[in-house]
């Protein structure tokens, strides 16, 4: 609701207008991400691992320092889950890069892997920042952009959930979570939304709203068994043909990436003829064939945690906040969850825990990175004014 798109757009064409046969690449670290931001902006979008050639088996990139990229323009969306070690890689093959646009949100959890790299590149004062603090959206009544924009600026005032009809805290015992949460997605089913609409997210797989017991629930509803459709049992979880679909991994050569979200279209049973066990997904128009030993890099997608949320968006978010989850009960844990969602929002749990977890300060879980001293110290005197 600050203006992002607009902003963006606007970049990229007053670019295009002054160096029209230069190259614009326009990146972010997750398919889900790159499909966003093509949407946004109506260009062609890759992840990093795509734009820079990676190799899944010998963890290497064809687009290195050695074959840089051709680039003129870089931008770089949902920076905050990038980490150090991708972005190092891509700036050894951004020789010719002559601008990086950066875009993240620094109150959102930082990278899996190591490395906090956008705060700490906030924070070392050394780069030019411009942040968008101004709600554009808030005339249309968005109690999703109002609550989040108050988490960041922490004058949360659990009042706003009576001020707007997209945002709802239904107070209710762990115990009675799991069925609470069917209730509100079969109300939504029932008014015709489609379960890619729908997304439950919950900060852990344990516990009895966890990610484990939240996705069995709620493939019963969604996707209960019948005869007409096939299923196969893996460890203790049933993939069934219906079954929304998330991967776990990078599969660059099948052009699927962890955090994408699919449909199991087809179950082929081990035979004599056919030797293994097969599971067919359906990305975006993507098909994915998965055999005995491939399954572990997919689960169910009814619920999915905070982390593989990131760089998504949905119509329909709903999330526990428990005491169950202790110390992943954080504001910028919170706040990644609940700005994923689009158009309704309900918060399921106990209101005082979640006024503690975003006032708790997260100085112990802090990461010690030293790219801020480190950037401070080699790059004094040097004035970004002079690449203009």
């Amino acid at each position: 609701g600050t203006g992002k798109t607009t902003i963006v757009k606007a970049i990229l064409r007053i670019f295009k207008s002054f160096y029209p046969d230069d190259r614009i690449d326009l990146v972010a670290p997750t398919g889900r991400a790159a499909k966003r931001l093509s949407e946004l902006t109506g260009l062609e979008t890759a992840t990093i691992h795509r734009l820079l050639k990676w190799d899944m088996h010998t963890n290497t990139f064809g687009i290195n320092s050695a074959n840089p990229l051709s680039t003129r323009l870089l931008v770089i969306d949902e920076f905050s889950m990038v980490d150090s070690v991708l972005f190092a890689k891509l700036l050894e093959a951004s020789v010719h890069v002559n601008k990086i646009l950066l875009i993240g949100d620094d109150q959102q959890l930082p990278s899996v892997s190591p490395g906090n790299v956008l705060a700490d590149m906030i924070k070392s004062h050394l780069v030019p920042v411009i942040e968008l603090n101004k709600i554009y959206r808030q005339e249309e009544g968005s109690g999703i952009v109002t609550l989040a924009h108050e988490l960041r600026n922490d004058v949360y005032d659990e009042a706003i959930f009576r001020q707007y009809n997209d945002i709802h805290f239904i107070s209710v015992p762990n115990y009675e979570v799991v069925g609470e949460v069917l209730d509100i997605v079969k109300s939504y089913i029932d008014d015709g939304y489609e379960d890619k609409d729908i997304q439950v997210l919950s900060p852990m797989y344990q516990g009895v709203a966890g990610v484990d017991a939240l996705n069995e629930a709620l493939q019963s509803l969604l996707n209960p068994p019948s005869p007409l459709k096939e299923e196969l049992k893996v460890g203790a979880r049933i993939f069934r043909v219906g079954d929304k679909i998330l991967q776990l991994k990078n599969r660059p050569d099948d052009e699927v990436f962890n955090g994408d979200i699919g449909t199991l279209v087809e179950i082929i049973k081990k035979t004599p003829g056919h030797p293994s066990n097969t599971i067919v997904c359906d990305f975006d128009g993507v098909l994915v064939e998965y055999i005995d030993g491939d399954f572990n890099v997919i689960t169910h997608a009814y619920c999915m945690t905070v982390h593989k949320s990131q760089g998504n968006e949905f119509p329909v978010v709903i999330m526990p906040v428990l005491s169950d989850f202790g110390i992943m009960n954080r504001k910028n844990l919170l706040y990644t969850g609940l700005s994923r969602a689009k158009s309704a929002l309900y918060l399921l749990g106990s209101t005082q825990i979640f006024k503690t977890a975003i006032s708790r300060k997260d100085d112990f879980i802090v990461r010690r990175t030293t790219l801020a001293n480190r950037m401070s110290d080699e790059m004094v005197g040097i004035s970004f004014d002079e690449f203009e």
